[in-house]
């Protein structure tokens, strides 16, 4: 089933859903936008597609709803990194397109690659490599240092939200104040399996090592 319209404007009577009951498309045949069904709808259902995957803030921002329950929320740190580094380490960064991926989310997301080395360059510019691993000394510095940096987004949240003092939006405001609250927390577990897995790595490496060297000892001995 197709429901055509000319206008485009019509979309906007089609609201938002993660779970949406229909698809929409420009079909370049008949040169007319299309709503698609792709399960069946009941009379008095609204009608609804996804608008591309959109944090909470994204939604409230761009056409003034959020979501009770949304999988694609994040939170960008771009501001929070600003505030660490200096104007010649973000240049640094962006040389290898390292100014990007700057989010953190909820769930059980693996920090990114360019956070890990946007933080390990503001500890220790000297020995910093953009290809590089960190040590497991310095794997440590760089745990605790990202923990630090989480208390900065979190007070900057807490800051932010203090002064939305406006009357309107009081129910959107607690869901994204909410779901930030719930990414810090997410965060942070991230943070703490980051570190146990590179102990755990370094560690069976060492006792990789080690057996080896045991073996060519009793081969040659």
């Amino acid at each position: 089933m197709y429901l055509k319209k000319k206008f485009f404007y019509f979309l906007d009577f089609v609201n938002h859903s993660i779970e949406p009951n229909t698809i929409s498309k420009f079909n370049l045949l008949t040169r007319s936008y299309e709503i698609r069904t792709i399960k069946s709808i009941d009379s008095n259902e609204q009608i609804t597609f996804l608008y591309n995957p959109h944090s909470n803030i994204d939604l409230f921002i761009e056409y003034g709803f959020v979501l009770l329950s949304n999988p694609s929320n994040q939170l960008n740190i771009e501001y929070e990194l600003e505030q660490i580094l200096s104007n010649q380490q973000i240049q640094l960064l962006k040389s290898y397109n390292y100014w990007n991926s700057l989010e953190f989310y909820s769930g059980n997301n693996d920090l990114s690659w360019t956070i890990i080395k946007a933080i390990e360059l503001n500890i220790n510019e000297q020995t910093w490599s953009p290809y590089d691993d960190p040590s497991l000394e310095n794997k440590q510095q760089l745990t605790n240092q990202i923990k630090l940096f989480l208390n900065i987004v979190q007070q900057n949240i807490e800051k932010d939200f203090q002064e939305w003092t406006t009357n309107r939006f009081i129910t959107e405001k607690n869901i994204l104040y909410k779901d930030f609250l719930i990414i810090i927390h997410d965060t942070s577990i991230v943070i703490d399996k980051f570190m146990i897995d590179t102990y755990i790595f370094f560690h069976l490496i060492d006792r990789i090592y080690f057996i080896s060297a045991i073996f060519v000892y009793n081969h040659y001995h």
